[in-house]
């Protein structure tokens, strides 16, 4: 392409970035969404076409590079910092003696190091592997990160408390606004985002917001920082209720240290690690929950049945939780409660354990008149029941929304789930339809006028647009009777007939075809994936517009709106989901009267927002008056930045150096690794932030710590609760002396990794005077891999387990 001549303004730059966004739209399917609904509906670019713009798009910026300030410049050239060796190729302190232990398992017996993968996914029941070079951290760094967890902890926990403290939510009193620690419209966003009603306005009249009893679990993500940052630890972001890797600690030092069934392990490990201290947190955790309950009533712990979660972590859980007395019981399905398992019942407003009921079947002889014994059909005996007992807390291993979808607590947030579940479903549904269709077929989805013709056959029809809806009237020759449809309507290019149902077809005549083709606008789309799209399409503006704020309240009449669509996209579901069987109808009532107690309940979605996460070192300064011991990596918004999509998307050498996600995002879904991905795989995210900027953060792209060659990062797992009691974190927090963390090969990975797909655990402490061990597990390998080592480095450096990692989520989600 011949370079640009002339004078270049900073007008051409932002001309030169809608035609590309315009074109990344097109691309996506998103011809109607944001700034490319300017282009004809159905319109695909040539690739020559395609190549042209982005060459302008990128001329135009290098040739005028003020027009847009790159972020966090060099950020991706800085070097991650090597956990196992120092500058030199030395071996750090901290691995000194697992290395040594692990030098000689290679040198005598390598294939221990082999079939340790296997024997560690049988341990976890294929849902998991250890690593066999443990997580090395030195006494004060460990004690600096669980004190970090501990502070922030602390922290959050007094934002909740301002938050519950008033008898009516009013943002200018909370005293973190009112300091300037977190910014008015940014706490107004978030509250949006989160869809719950506020505490002050569901008590009732025997509660008290300020003494509603609330617990979380609670787990950030933490990396350490490349050298040139001085490889400080950083959190990415928060994890609040519940939170992968609590069910696997205890389990993960058995496998390790070979003292599980089916596993050999490495017991020469054991003299470098402190004794066992990875059920502390169980156990604090379970003599809380009791002391909050009155003699004689029962902690339970909700869990939901196997088919719903994707491994067997919560089912390790329940077994750590049930031998430190608290009851499982199974959270009902959308069918109910099955009366052969203990329940949960709601009665007069209080919450009761039902056990399971049992009946027998009793022979009762035969009969002595017949000369061949006749066995009489049994008749049910039913055992006395048993006792129904008082309960005084639920722990839910489940989100709110599936406890009790209805309530007012939950209602908003269930619709939200629901909702993109249903975009999802659509979504996948446009796929399979596009895939099966013919060529031929099309959708007619608008008209630019009202126009009227004739069919081949003689029949009058009309189709116009009426209310932002495209209408086909026709009327029978012979009968002059009318019927009317709504659109879109199919189309086959091949036959030239439109088609209503199954068994209508109307073809225009010529005459009409011509008025037609200069008044319709047509999709590539088959029917039935033009129809998923839309309501795709739909739903996903109703939830997008659940989160914006008018002014500084979030709008009801979207609330409102979001439920109608879902009520007229399946009314019967929408019911369903609302009034239904599923979970504990009343556990929540009997909750905001001060009936029950629950924990990891609703009403604390807000401190999750990744959007707050940015403002956790303020919040620390102003709750606590200290200095935070884990810095959050530096974030920024683009709701409080017009310029910031620029800056991250239209100038290329910001790519590398950044990472953009949205704020309700889980796992790895919706981040953009901009260091990882091409080109076009990250530019595909600027419609996305154009059309909804207060959904989006952009955090510095920090380079992650390695081990042995994988990338790692770390989670503290913790609780919080209202409870002033003294826990081993301070007051009303607990934190455990045990780390989980992740890993994935360095050279393989896109910055993302699965918590279900590739979880690792860590465990930490080990003697030593200047030692703590933190030992990592759940990084999957396939085998013993060899390369040559510094003369210097013990050879164990030069042995590890790779992964098997298709579709790893993210380190930096």
């Amino acid at each position: 392409m011949p370079a640009i001549s002339g004078e270049i303004k900073p007008e051409d730059v932002a001309a030169a970035s809608v035609l590309l966004q315009c074109l990344q739209a097109s691309k996506s399917n998103q011809s109607e969404n944001g700034v490319a609904a300017q282009l004809q509906n159905g319109w695909k670019p040539s690739k020559e076409l395609a190549d042209a713009i982005e060459a302008l798009a990128e001329e135009a910026r290098r040739a005028l590079p003020d027009v847009t300030v790159g972020l966090w410049p060099g950020a991706v050239k800085a070097e991650p910092y090597d956990e196992m060796r120092d500058e030199k190729g030395h071996c750090r302190a901290a691995y000194a003696g697992v290395i040594k232990e692990m030098d000689q398992i290679l040198n005598r017996k390598p294939r221990r190091i082999n079939d340790f993968k296997a024997e560690s996914e049988k341990c976890f029941k294929g849902d998991n592997r250890l690593y066999h070079i443990p997580r090395m951290l030195t006494q004060p760094e460990a004690a600096n990160i669980t004190a970090g967890v501990a502070q922030r902890a602390q922290a959050l926990r007094r934002l909740v408390m301002d938050v519950n403290s008033r008898k009516e939510m009013k943002v200018g009193q909370l005293s973190c606004v009112r300091s300037g620690a977190l910014p008015r419209d940014v706490f107004n966003r978030i509250a949006a985002r989160a869809g719950e009603q506020w505490t002050q306005n569901l008590v009732q009249k025997e509660a008290d917001s300020k003494k509603l009893y609330w617990n979380i679990w609670y787990g950030p993500d933490i990396i350490r920082g490349p050298c040139e940052h001085g490889h400080e630890f950083y959190v990415v972001e928060d994890n609040l209720g519940y939170v992968g890797g609590f069910g696997d600690l205890p389990l993960a030092r058995q496998v390790l240290l070979g003292e599980a069934n089916g596993s050999k392990g490495f017991p020469e490990l054991k003299p470098h690690l402190e004794p066992a201290n990875a059920e502390r947190l169980y156990e604090e955790m379970a003599n809380h929950y009791k002391r909050q309950v009155a003699e004689g009533e029962k902690v339970v712990v909700l869990y939901y049945h196997r088919s719903v979660r994707d491994d067997n972590e919560d089912r390790r859980l329940v077994t750590l939780l049930r031998q430190k007395g608290l009851v499982p019981v199974q959270l009902p399905d959308e069918k109910g409660p099955r009366e052969d398992q203990p329940r949960l019942l709601v009665r007069h407003g209080r919450v009761l354990l039902a056990p399971a009921k049992t009946t027998s079947q009793k022979d009762l002889g035969s009969d002595r008149r017949s000369r061949s014994p006749v066995r009489r059909r049994g008749s049910p005996v039913k055992q006395a029941a048993p006792m129904e007992e008082p309960v005084g807390l639920v722990v839910l291993l489940s989100e709110p929304t599936d406890v009790q979808p209805g309530h007012p607590s939950t209602k908003l947030r269930s619709a939200i789930d629901e909702a993109r579940s249903r975009i999802s479903a659509y979504e996948e549904m446009e796929k399979k339809e596009v895939m099966k269709a013919s060529r031929n077929e099309k959708s007619l989805v608008s008209m630019k006028a009202k126009v009227e013709f004739l069919d081949t056959e003689g029949n009058k029809s009309s189709l116009q647009m009426k209310g932002g809806k495209l209408i086909w009237t026709w009327t029978d020759k012979n009968t002059n009777q009318s019927e009317r449809t709504d659109g879109p309507i199919r189309y086959n290019a091949g036959s030239g007939k439109l088609t209503f149902g199954e068994s209508y077809h109307y073809k225009p005549d010529a005459e009409g075809l011509k008025k037609l083709e200069q008044a319709w606008q047509m999709s590539d789309h088959p029917i039935e994936a033009e129809r998923a799209r839309r309501c795709a399409t739909e739903l996903r503006e109703a939830v997008e517009s659940v989160g914006q704020v008018i002014g500084e309240r979030d709008s009801k009449n979207a609330r409102d709106q979001l439920f109608r669509v879902l009520r007229r996209d399946d009314k019967e579901g929408w019911q369903r989901l609302m009034e239904g069987k599923q979970g504990v109808p009343g556990l929540l009532e009997a909750y905001y009267k001060g009936r029950v107690k629950v924990a990891n309940g609703p009403g604390l979605i807000l401190v999750e927002d990744k959007e707050l996460c940015s403002y956790m070192d303020q919040l620390i300064r102003h709750y606590l008056g200290e200095e935070p011991l884990l810095r959050t990596i530096p974030t920024r918004s683009f709701a409080g930045e017009a310029d910031l999509i620029h800056s991250v998307f239209d100038n290329p050498s910001t790519q590398p150096n950044v990472v953009v996600k949205r704020v309700d995002g889980r796992g790895g879904n919706a981040v953009w690794v901009g260091a990882k991905l091409p080109r076009q795989e990250f530019l595909a995210a600027r419609p996305l932030v154009a059309a909804e900027p207060e959904a989006f953060i952009v955090q510095r792209y920090t380079a992650l710590s390695k081990v042995d060659g994988q990338i790692t990062d770390l989670r503290g797992p913790a609780f919080i609760t209202s409870s002033d009691e003294a826990l081993s974190g301070g007051p009303g927090v607990a934190v455990s002396p045990v780390l989980w963390g992740r890993g994935v090969p360095a050279d393989s990975s896109n910055g993302l990794l699965g918590l279900a797909q590739n979880p690792c655990k860590v465990v930490r402490r080990v003697h030593g005077e200047q030692l703590e061990a933190v030992w990592s597990t759940g990084l999957r390998g396939w085998g013993l891999l060899d390369c040559a080592a510094p003369a210097d480095v013990p050879a164990a450096f030069s042995a590890f387990l790779g992964y098997e990692t298709d579709d790893p989520a993210a380190f930096y989600a």
